[in-house]
C-alpha cells in the first residue's frame, strides 16, 4: 500500500470518486427506505377516540337502552379504523346491525351513524368460560370522524320499538342524523364533532345551535326530558311550554364542551361543564405504635391471641354446631379432615400442608380432640421440608399464616419443647418475608406479604415483623390508592389485594396496634368495591380482573368487625355483596372466616348516586345502572378511561360491559392468569376488549385522559371519555419526534458524510495497487 496524493483532475481518480459518491447516494436512499417502516412500527401515530355512553333510563311506554358517540380523530387521512364489541350468547348479523341472543335476552346494536359499515365476524378467548365467543369489527368508510351505535337490549315481556334514521341539514350545510326510538324519544346528531363552528338547527318542536340533541315526550305530547351537548343556544316549544336557554361558553373558560340537561318531570335542570373535580377525603392523620410498644402489646399474649380468645370459644362451638353458615362451611372442613388418610403429613402435597396444620388445629381446638392436635403438631414440626420449596414470597406468606394459626391454636396442649422447635422453624419460614419486603414488588405482593409476616410476628412475638406489616397496609393505602378508593392494580387484584389486607387489619385491630377503620382512604376502598359491582356480584373485567378471584364471600367474612366500628350501612353493603355467592360451599379460609364472622349482618343493597349509577373520576371507572336493588336482573353498563399509571393493565381504555335482564351480554376477555395461555397474546390487547382498532393496531398507551365531564340523573346518565392520543406511541425519546425529521437526519448524515469525503478525497487517498 503507497500513500498517494489525490488529483482531482486524473480520470481514474474522478470515477472513483464518482462511483463512491453514487454508493452513497444509493445507501441513503436504501437507508429512508428502509428506515420508514421501522419508525412507524417503533413510533405509530395514529389519534384517538372519545367516547360518550347517554343511558336513557326506561319508562312506562319503553324500555331503557344506550347510545354511544363515538368521536374519531386520526392523525392522517389514510388511517382505518374499526369498532369492536365482544358479545356472549348467538350472533346473528345484518345490514349495519348485530343482535345476540342469550337465554330469554336479547340485545340489538345498530349502527346509526355512518349508514354503511362493515361488519364481519370473529372468534376470540372468553377467559371466564374458558371458551371462544363471538365478537364483530365494524367498519366505516375511511374518514369517518363520527360513529353513532344504539345499544337496545330487551326479552320476551319487551318489543324491539321501531327505530327511524333519516338524514337533514342544518342552516349551514352541515349533514345531522335525525333518529326517533318509539313514538316519543327523538335525537338530532351532527355527523362530525362540532366544538366551535355551531350549525342551527330547527324542527316543529326544537331550535339549537351545537352538536347533539335528545328529548323525550310523554304520552299527550308534552316534554319528559331534554339533553343538549357541546350547546350554545336552545329553543323548545311543545304543546303546553315553550322556553329558551342561552349557555355562556365563558363559564368553561374558552371551551364550549357543555352539556344541558332538564326534566319537567320536577323541573330540575343541570347545566355541566368539564367535572372533572377531584374528590378528597377527610384529613388523616396516621398514628403508629413504635417498635417497643408493639412489643408489649404483644408480648406474653395468652392462646389463642389472634382472632379470637379462650373466653369466645364457647360461641364459635355454638355458631358450628347450631346455626347457618357456621355449621356448613366448618362441616366442609371436618368432612375432610376427619379422614384418617389425610393424617400422614408425606402424603399431600408440600405447598397444601400449611393448610392441612391449619385445619386439623382449628377441628381439635373445638372439639378437645388430641388426635387431630397431634397431626397439626406433626404438620408444624415437618415446615422445614418444605422451606426451599416456595416459588414465591406469596405462597411463603399463606404458609406462615396457617402455620402461626395453627399454633396458636394448640400452643396449650403441646409441650413446651414442641413449642420451642415450632418456633424456631417458623421464624426461618419467615424471615424471608421481612427481608425481602423492601424489594419486593411495589404492588399486592407487599399486603400479601404483611398476611404471613403479621401473623407470624405475634407469634414469635417480633415486633419488627408486625411493624413492618403494618407499614405495608398503610403505604399501599396512601401511595397505592386512590382517594375515592380504586387501586392502580385495577378492580381484580384489589380485591385479591384485600382478601389478604383484610385479615391484617383485623388482626391489627383486635391487638390494639392500629385502627384502619378510621382511615378515609380504607373505607372509601370498601365503599368503591361495593358501588363498582356487576349485576353478579363481581367486577367488570378490565385490567387483570376475573370472577374467579372469590372475593365477596371474604368480605362477607369482615362484615361484622365494619359494623362494630360504626358503618352500619357499608357492613350491610358488605353482607349484600357476598349473598351474590354460594357462601355455604366455600372450603378454602375456612377457619379465619369462623372466626371473624362473628354475626348475620343484615343485607342491604347500596343506595349511591341518583339510581345507583356513580362515577369514580379519579379511578376513571362509570357504572350505570337502573336500580341496585334488582339484583342480577339490574341494566348495568360499566366503562373504564384512567388517566393515572397502571400495573396488570389492559390496552382497554374507553372499553366498555353491558348486562341486562339477569344475563351479560357484551364483555372483555377476563383473566385467564398472570402468563397462563391467552393471557400476553390475546386479553391483553385492544382487539379483546370492547374498543377501536385504528389501522388493525391497538392501543399504543396504558392510560387516557379521563372522563371529561357527566350527567347522573334520575332518568337519563351521560359520560365523556377522552382518549384522543390513545393510538400514539409514547415509547420514550421516539414519543414527540415527528417522522419528517427522521427523514431530514438521515439526508444529512449522507449529505453531510458524502462532503467530508470529498474533501479528504482531495488531499489524500489510499491506493491499493495490485
Amino acid at each position: 500500500m503507497i500513500l498517494m496524493k489525490f488529483d482531482i483532475d486524473d480520470p481514474v481518480h474522478k470515477k472513483r470518486l464518482l462511483i463512491f459518491l453514487i454508493f452513497i447516494i444509493i445507501i441513503g436512499g436504501l437507508a429512508i427506505t428502509l428506515f420508514i417502516p421501522i419508525v412507524y412500527f417503533l413510533n405509530p401515530k395514529y389519534g384517538g377516540f372519545n367516547r360518550n355512553v347517554i343511558y336513557v333510563k326506561g319508562n312506562q311506554e319503553q324500555n331503557g337502552y344506550f347510545i354511544i358517540i363515538d368521536d374519531i380523530h386520526t392523525l392522517k387521512q389514510d388511517i382505518s379504523v374499526e369498532s369492536v364489541l365482544h358479545g356472549l350468547g348467538t350472533l346473528e348479523m345484518a345490514d349495519n346491525t348485530c343482535l345476540w341472543t342469550i337465554n330469554d335476552v336479547k340485545l340489538n346494536t345498530t349502527i346509526i351513524y355512518p349508514f354503511e359499515t362493515t361488519i364481519t365476524e370473529h372468534s376470540g378467548y372468553y377467559a371466564e368460560l374458558e371458551k371462544y365467543i363471538p365478537y364483530v369489527k365494524i367498519k366505516p368508510p375511511l374518514g369517518t370522524e363520527r360513529i353513532i351505535t344504539l345499544l337496545y337490549p330487551y326479552n320476551s315481556t319487551i318489543e324491539m320499538p321501531n327505530i327511524s334514521i333519516n338524514q337533514t341539514k342544518d342552516n349551514t350545510d352541515n349533514t345531522l342524523v335525525d333518529l326517533k326510538i318509539g313514538s316519543d324519544d327523538n335525537w338530532i346528531f351532527h355527523t362530525t364533532y362540532c366544538e366551535n363552528n355551531h350549525g342551527c338547527f330547527s324542527n316543529e318542536n326544537v331550535s339549537f345551535s351545537g352538536d347533539s340533541c335528545f328529548y323525550r315526550f310523554y304520552n299527550n305530547g308534552t316534554i319528559d326530558t331534554i339533553l343538549s351537548y357541546n350547546t350554545l343556544n336552545l329553543d323548545f316549544t311543545d304543546t303546553t311550554s315553550a322556553f329558551e336557554i342561552e349557555i355562556d361558553p365563558a363559564q368553561d373558560g374558552d371551551s364550549y364542551r357543555t352539556s344541558y340537561w332538564k326534566s319537567f318531570f320536577n323541573n330540575n335542570e343541570s347545566i355541566v361543564a368539564s367535572q372533572m373535580s377531584q374528590y378528597s377525603p377527610a384529613e388523616y392523620e396516621a398514628w403508629q405504635l413504635s417498635t417497643s410498644q408493639i412489643g408489649s402489646r404483644i408480648k406474653s399474649l395468652d392462646h389463642p391471641c389472634l382472632y379470637f380468645d379462650e373466653v369466645n370459644k364457647s360461641g364459635i362451638v355454638n355458631r358450628i354446631n347450631n346455626y347457618e353458615p357456621w355449621k356448613s362451611w366448618y362441616e366442609n372442613i371436618t368432612s375432610i379432615m376427619l379422614d384418617p388418610n389425610n393424617f400422614e403429613v408425606g402424603d399431600h402435597e408440600r405447598l397444601n400442608r400449611s393448610e392441612y396444620a391449619l385445619n386439623f388445629a382449628f377441628i381439635g381446638y373445638m372439639e378437645n380432640n388430641q388426635t387431630l392436635v397431634d397431626a397439626s403438631k406433626e404438620f408444624l414440626l415437618r415446615m422445614d421440608e418444605v422451606e426451599n420449596d416456595y416459588e414465591k414470597h406469596l405462597i411463603r406468606s399463606y404458609a406462615c399464616y396457617n402455620y402461626a394459626f395453627a399454633l396458636d391454636l394448640i400452643w396449650n396442649d403441646i409441650s413446651s419443647a414442641d413449642r420451642e422447635i415450632i418456633l424456631d422453624k417458623l421464624d426461618d419460614h419467615t424471615r424471608k418475608l421481612y427481608t425481602k419486603m423492601d424489594s419486593s414488588s411495589e404492588n399486592n405482593w407487599r399486603v400479601v406479604m404483611s398476611c404471613g409476616l403479621a401473623m407470624a410476628g405475634v407469634m414469635l412475638e417480633n415486633a419488627d415483623y408486625v411493624q413492618k406489616a403494618d407499614e405495608q397496609i398503610d403505604w399501599y393505602l396512601q401511595d397505592k390508592t386512590l382517594a375515592e378508593g380504586g387501586i392502580f392494580e385495577g378492580q381484580g387484584y384489589g380485591a385479591y389485594t384485600w382478601i389478604h389486607g383484610l385479615r391484617v387489619v383485623y388482626l391489627l385491630n383486635k391487638l390494639g396496634i392500629r385502627d384502619y377503620l378510621e382511615d378515609p382512604r380504607f373505607i372509601n376502598t370498601l365503599k368503591f368495591m361495593i358501588n363498582c359491582s356487576t349485576p353478579n356480584g363481581y367486577y367488570p373485567l378490565f385490567e387483570d380482573s376475573g370472577s374467579n378471584l372469590n372475593h365477596p364471600e371474604n368480605m362477607v367474612a369482615f362484615a361484622p368487625m365494619v359494623k362494630n366500628s360504626g358503618y352500619t350501612e357499608l357492613a350491610s353493603n358488605m353482607q349484600w355483596l357476598g349473598n351474590f355467592n354460594e357462601l355455604i360451599n366455600v372450603t378454602r379460609f375456612v377457619a379465619p372466616r369462623i372466626c371473624v364472622y362473628q354475626y348475620n349482618v343484615t343485607s342491604t343493597s347500596p343506595e349511591i348516586g341518583v339510581n345507583n349509577s356513580v362515577v369514580f373520576p379519579q379511578s376513571g371507572l362509570v357504572a350505570f345502572r337502573d336500580n341496585h336493588a334488582l339484583g342480577s336482573n339490574s341494566t348495568y353498563l360499566a366503562m373504564t378511561c384512567k388517566n393515572y399509571e397502571q400495573s396488570h393493565d389492559h390496552k382497554d381504555e374507553n372499553s366498555f360491559e353491558l348486562y341486562a335482564y339477569g344475563e351479560k351480554i357484551l364483555t372483555n376477555p377476563g383473566y385467564p392468569g398472570w402468563e397462563y395461555p391467552h393471557h400476553k397474546n390475546w386479553t391483553i390487547t385492544t382487539e379483546a376488549s370492547n374498543t377501536y382498532l385504528f389501522k388493525e393496531d391497538g392501543q399504543q398507551r396504558e392510560d387516557a385522559s379521563g372522563f371529561e365531564e357527566w350527567i347522573i340523573q334520575e332518568n337519563l346518565n351521560y359520560i365523556r371519555g377522552i382518549g384522543t392520543e390513545l393510538y400514539v406511541s409514547d415509547n420514550g425519546f421516539l414519543e414527540n419526534v415527528d417522522l419528517q425529521y427522521y427523514y431530514i437526519g438521515i439526508i444529512g448524515i449522507t449529505v453531510s458524510t458524502s462532503v467530508i469525503f470529498y474533501w479528504l478525497k482531495k488531499r489524500w487517498q489510499d491506493i491499493i495497487r495490485t
